[in-house]
């Protein structure tokens, strides 16, 4: 399968140069060059992955991204010369799968992107995970990527289901970090512990927004565990 890859950069230069690189690995790509529809460009090329500037014109990447999770579920790939935890982590709150900070490796880059690719297409996709896991009322429904619990439906990040998909599969259990990284994350290496605990701080918004009666509990120094309301949550 080629992967159809879309370049948000507003520096052509750079721009060309990634898919310079994405064309020596197989990808197919284009780049975007028109900054105030982002989110028809999308909708229209419908990309695998996306990799996304902070730094555009009109609208930052922030808002994009946000913008963009909306309408795909697809990776987002971060791309900026702007290094400080705290724009990782909003990149990852709005939405973000991954972030590589400028001037980057390209084979740093074309890692991320195949370990992305792979964990939303490929053998790490969750193919064989069953269509549905349950816990008391609330029910993961892999194949439609949401928690739902009565007439609410839930959507999730593939990053979201796979965590959720793991705490589930080991309830009433606890499960350490490296094994929640090792299940969503086949490259442990390329990933950075914000990423985790981002996402596991999205879904707590998730249910706690939705008043479900689950939650997940922080096992200090060690993981994280599922708990549901009959458990004393």
């Amino acid at each position: 399968m080629v992967y159809n890859i879309l370049i948000i950069e507003d520096d052509f230069g750079l721009a060309k140069s990634i898919t310079n690189v994405l064309e020596k690995y197989n990808f197919r790509s284009s780049i975007l060059d028109d900054f105030q529809d982002i989110e028809d460009r999308v909708v229209d090329t419908k990309p695998d992955l996306i990799i996304l500037d902070i730094n555009l014109p009109y609208y930052n990447g922030f808002y994009w991204c946000r913008k963009i999770r909306k309408i795909t579920s697809n990776p987002i790939m971060i791309i900026s010369s702007r290094d400080s935890n705290m724009d990782q982590i909003m990149a990852l709150e709005y939405g973000a799968d991954d972030y590589i900070t400028k001037p980057f490796d390209s084979e740093i880059l074309i890692a991320k992107i195949n370990s992305l690719l792979r964990r939303t297409f490929g053998e790490l996709s969750g193919s064989t995970i069953n269509e549905q896991l349950k816990v008391g009322n609330i029910i993961l429904d892999k194949d439609r990527q949401q928690l739902l619990a009565g007439d609410k439906q839930i959507d999730l990040s593939i990053t979201e289901l796979k965590i959720l998909k793991k705490l589930i599969e080991e309830y009433p259990n606890s499960v350490s970090r490296d094994e929640l990284f090792f299940e969503v994350w086949d490259e442990n290496n390329f990933v950075e512990e914000n990423t985790l605990n981002v996402n596991i701080r999205r879904i707590r918004r998730k249910i706690d927004d939705n008043q479900l009666p689950i939650g997940i509990r922080t096992i200090r120094t060690f993981g994280y565990q599922l708990v549901a309301e009959e458990d004393g949550r």
